[in-house]
């Protein structure tokens, strides 16, 4: 008969009959913790009964309560226990041999202990082959001292604890004896991936625990090689290769640290993070409950049905939810009245994209919103405040107050940012290659109107954007997270070139103010986090028809700087007016943004855009070879209607237009472009000069990639990489 009142799969059931979300009730938690604690009389007899039958219990038992103070310490656990002299330097322990009934691999650990050389023996690392060495943390003599192993495997010496007695150690020199000072079973409940019910409170082997060792049937938990599982592979206690076992924030103390209660000692415990006992057994075989807090499911607003809510740190809750098909970790903020943000447990750092530049960098031109409802509300955000981080106005860090979902609005003449575009594109590819997730942040504190020494360093868009910085990081550290910055956007030019701003000027006052913004920032950002890519969207080409020289600008920072790159021109998409985007246009936009992010920080195939990686010239023939981001190139006069020369033009050194009597495509990665004569030195030019069409800003070509990938926003639109305006020379 049972001694429960009710099963353990009872009271700690997640859910009622009905399937909704069950509350703990402390007093039956408490109940059962008390009728545990009788069941494990049967475990003080035993004790009891071994101490009269053998005297020497009395001695491991004074010496596992002497232990356990000064000059004890635990080292790494060995795989198995050598039960006779064995020859270290011969390959007496090496892989294959079998010590205790036990073949141990090289890798593993064994403690070398009936030596006829007592100098000899400890823990030792298993060698391939020949001699073997000892462990990094017992190879001193500092570290042998008082130096406890618990070893896993063997016929006699399994989940036993074996203690070095003694001191003082001249290591190699001093004879070292071990003694067990503990049979280590380990306690449990119910197991339930065998079927069974109502095992009660039982020792077992931890043998027993090895059925998912190496299965990879906890996913999201790579590092458990032992677990209890329901029948449904939900994981009740997991154990990882350091000997810690974590349901959610529980931890697993099998010696590896002392729980105290009153005056005891535990051997086996679990705790809460913030420390609070749950339960533990006594180093004298006894049970006691401790506390720790039931939280309700319905605090939380995670996606689907809530589980396993705990506190986790100071500020959070921690749960598991099943509503995006399948079982994830999320936090969320306890400290707020009314908090609403439900974060992916991502294991790497916060990503934050921050953006900058003139109104294009802000969703200017009053082209309204497109993604006004969260499209991945667990995995990409923003701050309470939006998307922008001032714009004309200063950012007010006390008005902010949580990351919320990314999503966007209109605000007076702005709206739809490329942000939502690119963080839309970088997730679904995650979920589309099954990818491990991310958390993104994003924001943008550009400024209407902008030149560069409108948000040169001193400037208030600048301030802003050091504000914005803080913010991030101070948030990100509430949510137990690193920020990390790989890439900011940067989209300036349009109203340098309408102040007619030289571009030499403009190029050098950009570079200034990227090294700026990488030194500044850097501060709040851990120093291997700090290091990041600025990520140009090109200018369109003026509509006057003249020749655009921020453009090239932008083109030549590119080529000369390894840490800008070209996202994508802008003369493919559609405007509002004839230099901003419509709410598509910008999606599409961040979307091209997306895939330069990915593929330098991500995939790490590096990005360059399609853009001249050499020219030559012969006659006049003249060959360009270009970086190809995919497949080969092709005219595309469909998005766009075809240009004069499909975008190609030539002049002399003076400027002097050159005809052009053909332009082909003659090769995977090149372009051959005939010139009607022979200037000698000649000048290059795409997407250059001359007049736009209805729609569109000024000059534009037709020369793509082989990309054939999708629009999210749009699918009828094809992400081909469409070629950067440039001017080169070539002789």
């Amino acid at each position: 008969m049972s001694v429960f009142t009710k099963k353990a799969t009872e009271i700690f059931k997640p859910t009622t009959a009905a399937g909704e979300a069950r509350g703990g009730d402390l007093e039956e938690v408490q109940l059962w913790g008390s009728e545990v604690e009788a069941a494990t009389g049967a475990l003080e007899g035993r004790a009891n009964a071994l101490e009269a039958a053998d005297e020497s219990n009395d001695a491991r038992l004074l010496i596992l309560e002497e232990n356990f103070g000064a000059g004890y310490h635990r080292a790494e656990t060995v795989a198995c226990a050598t039960t006779a002299n064995v020859d270290i330097a011969g390959g007496g322990i090496a892989a294959g041999t079998t010590h205790d009934g036990y073949t141990v691999s090289a890798g593993e650990r064994i403690l070398v202990k009936a030596q006829t050389t007592a100098s000899e023996n400890g823990p030792y690392d298993v060698p391939s082959s020949g001699a073997a060495s000892r462990t990094v943390d017992a190879d001193s003599d500092a570290e042998m001292e008082g130096i406890a192993v618990k070893v896993q495997n063997g016929a006699a010496h399994a989940n036993q604890l074996w203690h070095c007695t003694t001191t003082p150690i001249t290591l190699g020199t001093t004879d070292l004896t071990f003694v067990v000072i503990a049979d280590m079973d380990i306690a449990t409940f119910d197991d339930l991936s065998d079927g069974e019910t109502n095992k009660a409170f039982t020792t077992t082997e931890k043998s027993d625990l090895d059925r998912l060792a190496g299965s990879g049937l906890l996913d999201g938990y790579p590092d458990y090689p032992y677990a209890l599982v329901d029948g449904q592979l939900r994981l009740a206690f997991g154990i990882n290769r350091a000997g810690h076992a974590v349901v959610g924030t529980l931890e697993f103390l099998a010696n590896s640290e002392e729980v105290y209660v009153g005056r005891s000692r535990a051997w086996w415990g679990v705790k809460d993070s913030s420390g609070n006992l749950g339960f533990a057994l006594l180093t004298d075989g006894s049970f006691r409950p401790g506390k720790i807090e039931v939280i309700n499911p319905d605090q939380v607003t995670g996606p689907g049905k809530a589980m396993q809510v705990q506190r986790h740190g100071a500020n959070l809750y921690r749960f598991l939810a099943d509503g995006e098909g399948s079982l994830l970790s999320y936090v969320q903020r306890n400290d707020l009245k009314t908090p609403t943000t439900a974060m992916y447990e991502a294991a790497g750092p916060l990503e934050f994209v921050p953006g900058t530049g003139e109104s294009l960098s802000v969703g200017g031109g009053s082209p309204g919103a497109l993604t006004t409802t969260a499209p991945y509300p667990y995995h990409a955000f923003m701050f309470d405040s939006g998307t922008r981080g001032g714009n004309t106005g200063t950012f007010d860090p006390t008005a902010v107050f949580d990351f919320v979902p990314l999503k966007e609005a209109v605000e007076s003449t702005t709206g739809e940012t490329p942000g939502s575009g690119m963080i839309r594109y970088l997730h679904k590819a995650e979920v589309d290659g099954s990818e491990t997730f991310r958390t993104w942040l994003y924001n943008t504190f550009g400024m209407s109107g902008a030149k560069i020494v409108d948000i040169a360093q001193g400037t208030p868009p600048y301030s802003n954007g050091l504000a914005v910085m803080a913010k991030a990081a101070a948030l990100a550290t509430i949510y137990g997270r690193a920020l990390a910055v790989r890439g900011f956007l940067f989209d300036l030019g349009v109203n340098d070139r309408a102040a007619a701003t030289p571009a030499a000027t403009w190029k050098t006052d950009v570079g200034t103010y990227f090294d700026d913004i990488q030194a500044d920032f850097a501060a709040y950002l851990a120093s291997n986090l700090s290091a990041f890519t600025f990520l140009i969207g090109q200018t369109c080409a003026a509509t006057t028809g003249a020749g655009d020289d921020i453009q090239i600008a932008q083109y030549e920072l590119a080529r000369d700087r390894s840490d800008v790159v070209i996202a994508a021109p802008k003369y493919m998409l559609p405007l509002v007016d004839t230099v901003h985007l419509t709410a598509t246009g910008y999606a599409i936009y961040g979307e091209y943004f997306g895939r330069a992010w990915r593929e330098l920080f991500i995939t790490g195939n590096g990005w360059t855009g399609l853009r001249p990686s050499a020219l030559a010239k012969s006659g006049t023939t003249v060959t360009i070879t270009f970086d190809v981001p995919s497949g080969s190139l092709q005219w595309d006069t469909t998005t766009r209607a075809a240009a004069t020369d499909y975008g190609f033009a030539a002049a002399d050194t003076g400027g002097t237009p050159v005809s052009i009597s053909s332009v082909t495509i003659t090769g995977t990665d090149e372009v051959t472009v005939e010139l009607a004569t022979d200037p000698g030195t000649v000048d290059i030019f795409y997407a250059y000069d001359g007049a736009g069409a209805s729609g569109y800003s000024g000059a534009w070509g037709n020369l793509i990639d082989g990309e054939t990938e999708a629009s999210i926003t749009d699918p009828s639109f094809t992400l081909a990489n469409w070629c950067q305006t440039f001017k080169e020379r070539v002789s």
